[in-house]
């Protein structure tokens, strides 16, 4: 039963990702920078996202050099995604997805999703772009096969999550702000 209830859960994601995506692009068909290449490398795209803090909208669209579009509003917060993008060596960004509390605007978590068929980016390159402040970890597993690696920063942590499909290859960012945990 646990079995069919992790595939049940597998294709819901996989359908929202994908309607999302669909969504996307249709809204994006007239973004500028949506299938252009941008020239911007791991390293960049995670200092970009660290420096952006407090995050806004326009902030973590500079930061990714690519526009944001509202998705879901509720009454305690605004969802934004960003569809696939692009960037220099082989980064390509799946999906994006922003959250904002209403009223506050103040970030709840923004996560960022790599492609699988991105170059692959190892735990050890990770580990390089923050050599004063080690990953801790493994730590955390979830449902969808990722192992979770962190990073604490004076705003809240970085976690890193590596996949079952690729262990070896960085599979997804998410920035959590103090007290959001």
């Amino acid at each position: 039963m646990a079995v069919g209830m992790m595939n049940i859960t597998e294709t819901v994601n996989s359908l929202r990702k994908g309607v999302v995506a669909c969504m996307l692009g249709i809204l994006c068909s007239s973004c500028s920078t949506s299938n252009t290449e941008a020239k911007m490398k791991l390293e960049e795209l995670i200092q970009k996202l660290d420096a952006a803090n407090p995050w806004t909208t326009e902030k973590v669209e500079t930061a990714l050099e690519s526009k944001l579009i509202e998705t879901v509003s509720t009454k305690t917060f605004v969802s934004y995604m960003m569809g696939q993008h692009l960037y220099e060596e082989g980064l390509i960004i799946e999906e994006v997805e922003l959250r904002l509390r209403i009223g506050t605007n103040k970030m709840i978590r923004l996560i960022v999703d790599l492609s699988d068929s991105a170059s692959c980016f190892t735990l050890d390159r990770v580990k390089e772009i923050f050599p004063d402040n080690p990953l801790s970890g493994p730590g955390g597993y979830t449902l969808a096969g990722v192992t979770y690696y962190r990073t604490k920063r004076s705003w809240g942590q970085f976690s890193f999550g590596f996949n079952d499909r690729r262990p070896n290859c960085l599979a997804s960012i998410i920035l959590i702000p103090e007290g959001e945990e």
